[in-house]
């Protein structure tokens, strides 16, 4: 790729995004490196890939009080079919480009070449009318003629002077919203507005509703009081942001990066409508790891306020419960140990909450009083609750909710349930693979999307028992398969470098494999902390488009990642992020390769993005034997830099080593093959500086290394705009790509001994 990056920049040294005039890339604009051919279908598969989804994403819109949905067909005519559980019936209700015809035909504006036509849908007269509302206004459709008619106007409603992000109070006499950062409350009687808070600026914040777990609104039940959260980021060190760009280098700030807010001085405020006092809510304090506080909800027909706080560098968690009358801060509940401790399934209920923990080995459902007596454990056994409780049906004690549910298939997800106290647990999915839902909102009914590995998406509709009625949407793969010559992935089972631990993951052959032919592989990976293996079809992302290029692409789940399996498998790397993983899927290559002879091992390559690019320099860095081609992207080589590892690796001073060997940089003298580093120079994330000191380690190693610069991008490319858009094809479809293939199909991999090239440091 050295030639490659030359010959679109002047500078030979590094390969600069700043002169991409167009968002769009021509087809034929292909890299030097590979076959045109792969070329064209690494591009076709992107381009068309999309239409293959029809089985998922079903959007369902419910009508007459929740007994009935109507949902876009795209798959099946391009049409709006009506759905009615009761009866069990799915029918077409509306030709969606028949209503696009009619509705230009009557001169209505604004009307979409793609997608439906309307913003919203009605039906009357017992379904023979429809009213649809556009962006030019709302239209009755008589469905027995296709008359167009203007609806009858609606009563107008009340227009209240809201501002903008306003929470309106239960009694609906007050509301709160922020004005220039500072916190306002209106009194709408009254019409007159109240200054809370007078000091906000840019590392000084208030909120009363963002970020907060489930909170419904800030003011209390009786509407009396109101908390806000103060967040102030003043003593926090600030990053530096060039635009590199203007004619003369233009700097601003933002506040130092972190994964987590526990380092981040929290403080909660309310506001006693009765006094007009503003006063502080004084929490316990802590001494060390860190203090991340969640405002989780009003007690009901209480002045308590119940708060989660995490303190992940001791692994501790806790609900608390502020009195905001007497003052008095109790301790709800204390939970210490948790690997990856946090606030989430925290449900509020009339009597108690559920709360979820990993404490027995598993994740399961407790329920507790709000005494913080435990009431019922509600799951058991060898399961894996998710975040989230999809519903509670209080009338008849189900809570429903999704978990890892299959000892034998640990990362398929079903939908289950189970009663209040701790009776009638039953999984309501049974295919295997990974299963989204959404319940109908009686509570009566579910949609089930699902897919496998090798089983496309579907959508079917289901009782709340599980009973199986009717399948609504299925992917039809036929045109992919004659289109792009699909190739279904692979799941595949190996196992840990410890020899025990399984290790679930994917694999993906090119368009065209043939058994006789030795393939160059790439590992795509992300971070050790978060799940990286969903068993589902696999129609978009990485794995596949890369594996058109003439790659075998492996998606691997590895030990210490959070999240599914068990407390045990997420505890496996806790203190020594960065020791292991390179050995895992090293051992995994092996044993893939043993019956797999068109697996050439001898050309590995490993790509990563953000934290992925930390661990595609740490394969190279730690198993050159194995890894002989690497791409960094975004990557943090030093995440000492990141101040909020104490979730993985607890407290600094209690895990000096563990610490210390988390860097990459006391390693740079141990690489051999070929590392290119892309670095996005708006990065707010704080990986310029971290990369810039590996280059650095690298020099001083009199290491050879590729670098491809992209200024005034942001770490999440998206929110770059335009810029961020024609980057993101430049490196993820262009540069990166042509980087693997020049060095894993083109040179065999492997750089020559002492090598250098003009574009390398």
């Amino acid at each position: 790729m050295a030639s490659f990056i030359r010959s679109l920049v002047t500078c030979p040294l590094v390969a600069v995004l700043g002169c991409v005039a167009s968002s769009s890339v021509a087809a034929q604009d292909y890299p030097p490196f590979g076959d045109p051919a792969r070329w064209a279908m690494f591009d076709r598969y992107l381009e068309q890939q999309g239409k293959y989804n029809g089985g998922r994403g079903l959007d369902p819109h419910w009508v007459d009080d929740g007994r009935r949905f109507w949902f876009h067909a795209r798959d099946s005519g391009d049409v709006v079919m009506l759905v009615d559980p009761t009866s069990n019936t799915a029918a077409p209700l509306l030709d969606v480009a028949r209503v696009r015809s009619i509705l230009r035909g009557a001169g209505v504006e604004g009307i979409p070449d793609t997608g439906l036509p309307f913003e919203s849908l009605e039906l009357h007269d017992a379904d023979s009318v429809v009213r649809i509302g556009t962006v030019a206004g709302t239209f009755d459709l008589d469905l027995g003629t296709f008359r167009l008619s203007g609806a009858p106007d609606r009563p107008a409603e009340p227009q209240a002077r809201m501002p903008p992000g306003s929470v309106r109070s239960p009694d609906s006499a007050k509301t709160v919203f922020l004005r220039d950062g500072n916190v306002w409350v209106r009194l709408l009687e009254m019409d007159r507005e109240i200054q809370l808070t007078f000091d906000a600026e840019e590392f000084l914040r208030y909120s009363v509703s963002g970020g907060w777990a489930r909170i419904r609104t800030p003011w209390s039940p009786d509407s009396r009081y109101l908390v806000i959260e103060r967040s102030d980021r003043r003593e926090l060190g600030k990053t530096p942001i060039v635009d590199w760009l203007s004619p003369e280098e233009d700097v601003s700030f933002v506040s130092r990066y972190s994964e987590l807010q526990d380092d981040i001085p929290q403080e909660l405020l309310y506001w006693d409508a009765a006094t007009g006092a503003l006063a502080a809510i004084a929490l316990p304090a802590v001494t060390s790891g860190g203090d991340a506080v969640t405002v989780l909800g009003w007690r009901p027909a209480s002045t308590e306020l119940l708060v989660g706080r995490v303190l992940p560098g001791v692994r501790r968690r806790e609900v608390l419960a502020a009195d905001l009358v007497s003052g008095r801060v109790r301790t709800v509940l204390l939970e210490v140990g948790d690997i990856v401790p946090q606030a989430g399934a925290f449900t509020m209920l009339d009597d108690g909450f559920l709360w979820a923990s990993d404490r027995d080995g598993h994740r399961h459902l407790y329920r507790y009083d709000y005494d913080g007596q435990l009431k019922a454990q509600l799951t058991a056994g060898d399961l894996w609750v998710v975040e989230d409780i999809d519903a509670i049906d209080v009338s008849s004690g189900w809570v429903y909710f999704r978990a890892y549910a299959d000892p034998d298939r640990p990362y398929d997800m079903h939908f289950c349930r189970v009663r209040l106290d701790g009776t009638g647990y039953s999984v309501l999915t049974s295919q295997e693979g990974r299963h989204n839902v959404t319940l109908s909102p009686d509570m009566q009914y579910f949609l089930d999307e699902h897919s496998s590995i090798t089983r496309p998406w579907q959508t079917d509709l289901r009782r709340v028992d599980g009973t199986y009625l009717r399948t609504l949407t299925r992917t039809d793969m036929q045109g992919l398969r004659k289109e792009l010559r699909w190739i279904d992935a692979e799941e595949v089972v190996v196992k840990a470098a410890d020899g025990t631990t399984d290790l679930w993951g994917a694999l993906f052959k090119p368009y065209d494999f043939d058994p006789s032919t030795k393939y160059p592989v790439v590992i795509i990976i992300y971070t050790t902390f978060w799940p990286q293996f969903s068993p589902s079809f696999e129609t978009g992302g990485n794995p596949r488009q890369y594996a058109q290029l003439g790659f075998i692409t492996l998606r691997l789940a590895l030990r210490g990642e959070y999240g599914a399996r068990d407390r045990a498998f997420a505890a496996a790397l806790y203190g020594r992020i960065g020791c292991c993983e390179h050995d895992d899927v090293a051992a995994a290559l092996s044993q893939l390769a043993a019956d797999r002879p068109w697996m050439d091992l001898d050309r590995v390559g490993v790509l990563g993005g953000s934290w992925g690019g930390y661990h595609a320099a740490r394969f190279l860095l730690m198993r050159p034997d194995v890894f002989t081609v690497g791409i960094a992207e975004r990557a943090w080589m030093d995440p000492r830099d990141l101040g909020s590892m104490e979730l993985w690796m607890g407290m600094p001073e209690d895990n000096p080593e563990g610490y210390e060997q988390l860097s990459n940089l006391p390693f740079a003298d141990r690489l051999e093959g070929r590392l290119l580093f892309v670095l996005t120079m708006a990065d707010w994330g704080g990986t310029v500086s971290s990369t810039l000191r590996m280059v650095d380690a690298l020099i001083r190693a009199g290491k050879p290394f590729d670098m491809l610069v992209v200024p005034g991008v942001e770490h999440l490319y998206h929110r770059s705009g335009e810029r961020g858009e024609i980057a993101d094809h430049y490196v993820w479809e262009r540069q990166m790509p042509a980087y693997l293939v020049e060095h894993l199909i083109g040179t065999g991999g492997r750089a020559p001994s002492g090598a250098t090239t003009p574009s390398r440091q």
